[in-house]
């Protein structure tokens, strides 16, 4: 039997100069992490499709496969990609977390746009062959359990405004809230937050106030831009010479498109 032809299209090798790349799960000399430029190229090697960073000035490098990595925007500047495989030596190693910095805002889209483009193409290339012949496109763990009109559904409604509002305005819920964190301080004071499905980001601000030395908000719907606005409005969170953005991160998820 023939197999089956790749669902999945070629796309041309890219390279991007970014400002500076920091790895966060490694103590490692030699993986990139210093302010030196360094170059992220796109490729697909041994049908193995993966975003490489090398230093300018160096012959060392790592790498991520795609099938595998997300891509969070810190800023329109910074992004963070993590992946649950890497090329690390480690056989226990089962994730890795970058820093990716760029010099324009340009440059940052661009790379932003080609992320998801080729994570969306090595997706498609680890399909399955079927017994009848067909290719199964592989399926992230979210796929398998939610319906895409249900997931589609859902982080509309909570990317609206009036409904994050509705949540704000019920007294007894969010006053709980407030009051869950604040009289928890112990458990906050110094330590670093994730607040995943953060909607408007009033939990992660309460963590703030708390003490939390850096809470990242992770939302994925449209209502990441609106908890940007709100937590830059609100001075309150600003804690010495630090400043609430400084303290307090959205985390946009770029998510695969599921619909």
């Amino acid at each position: 039997m023939e197999s089956p032809p790749s669902t999945n299209k070629k796309l041309k090798q890219q390279e991007f100069t970014l400002a500076s790349v920091t790895d966060l799960t490694s103590s490692s000399s030699s993986s990139p992490s210093s302010s030196s430029p360094v170059v992220a190229t796109f490729s697909c090697v041994n049908e193995v499709t993966e975003l490489r960073f090398q230093e300018s000035e160096s012959t060392q490098c790592f790498s991520f496969d795609l099938s595998s990595a997300q891509l969070f925007k810190l800023d329109p500047l910074q992004f963070i990609c993590v992946s649950d495989r890497s090329d690390s030596i480690k056989e226990d190693s089962f994730s890795r977390g970058v820093v990716i910095k760029f010099g324009d805002e340009k440059e940052s889209k661009d790379f932003s746009d080609s992320f998801e483009e080729w994570t969306k193409n090595a997706a498609a290339g680890k399909g399955s062959a079927l017994p009848n012949g067909t290719v199964s496109e592989s399926a992230s763990k979210f796929d398998n359990k939610i319906e895409a009109a249900s997931a589609k559904m859902y982080f509309h409604y909570y990317g609206q405004l009036l409904h994050q509002q509705n949540m704000l305005q019920d007294y007894v819920r969010t006053g709980t809230y407030h009051a869950a964190v604040m009289e928890n301080r112990s458990d906050f004071a110094g330590r670093v937050v994730v607040d995943v499905g953060a909607g408007s980001g009033i939990l992660s601000m309460f963590a703030a106030l708390a003490g939390a030395k850096h809470v990242y908000a992770v939302e994925a719907s449209e209502m990441a831009d609106y908890a940007r606005k709100l937590i830059a409005g609100n001075p309150c969170l600003l804690n010495g010479s630090q400043s609430s953005r400084e303290k307090l991160r959205i985390l946009s998820c770029l998510r695969r498109q599921m619909f």
